[in-house]
């Protein structure tokens, strides 16, 4: 075998390594949220178990079962407990400063420092 042909070898079979890899990593999910009660915000399906993301976009809704077969090596699995999820519900508006949170709420974020002249 001549250098010409070892290196078209080569070269073909490093372009299939990294063209079959990507495929498998394509069906691969970042996250997997399972064993949770998912708002869809599907009329016909309100709710799922599990959910698989990528790129942050939704590749497959439905049970836990249905989400496995996108569960990889490097994939993050969260398992939710039963706790519900809503997809995008992000609380923006807080006021952690205002000193009622304390009063009503029993929130103290904040220490509450006096500083006494000695």
């Amino acid at each position: 075998m001549g250098k010409k042909n070892l290196f078209w070898y080569v070269t073909v079979l490093m372009v299939g390594i990294f063209f079959f890899s990507s495929l498998a990593l394509a069906g691969e999910a970042e996250i997997v949220f399972t064993n949770g009660k998912i708002y869809t915000v599907n009329k016909k399906s309100p709710f799922a178990e599990a959910v698989a993301v990528k790129d942050g976009k939704f590749m497959e809704v439905g049970s836990a079962k249905d989400i496995e077969k996108f569960i990889g090596k490097r994939t993050r699995v969260v398992d939710l407990g039963g706790a519900f999820a809503m997809p995008g519900f992000i609380e923006a508006h807080i006021h952690p400063a205002q000193p009622y949170l304390h009063q009503e709420g029993s929130a103290l974020l904040f220490l509450r420092v006096s500083m006494k002249n000695k």
